[in-house]
């Protein structure tokens, strides 16, 4: 569920970090379209180059998010393969062997 809703958090920052650099787009368009106002022009170029770099971090926040969610999903198959592994052959030490070094491997990745 964690994974599930930084992912979500994520995707919300990507939208919101998009819209931001749309709406300066935007903004600069109609800046330059209207009438020249007295004082100095805001600075456009700045803006959109800052929210471009948000969107950049956000897009790099979702693609970790996604990474994790498939490691761990991943993790969490191969610790249901092990355990099946094990119940079917429980006769055998081998097997049991092979199953807990598989599950030690799992959990360990699990903890980065």
């Amino acid at each position: 569920m964690i994974l599930k809703s930084r992912v979500k958090k994520a995707e919300k920052a990507l939208k919101e970090a998009s819209e931001e650099v749309s709406r300066q787009q935007e903004a600069k368009v109609l800046f330059n379209e209207s009438k020249r106002q007295p004082g100095r022009a805001p600075d456009f170029d700045k803006r959109i180059t800052e929210a471009i770099e948000q969107e950049e971090k956000a897009v790099k926040a979702l693609e970790t998010a996604l990474t994790d969610r498939e490691s761990v999903s991943q993790s969490i198959k191969g610790i249901g393969e092990a355990y099946i592994h094990m119940t079917c052959k429980q006769e055998h030490r081998e097997a049991r062997k092979r199953c807990h070094s598989l599950l030690k491997a799992i959990f360990q990745q699990l903890s980065r």
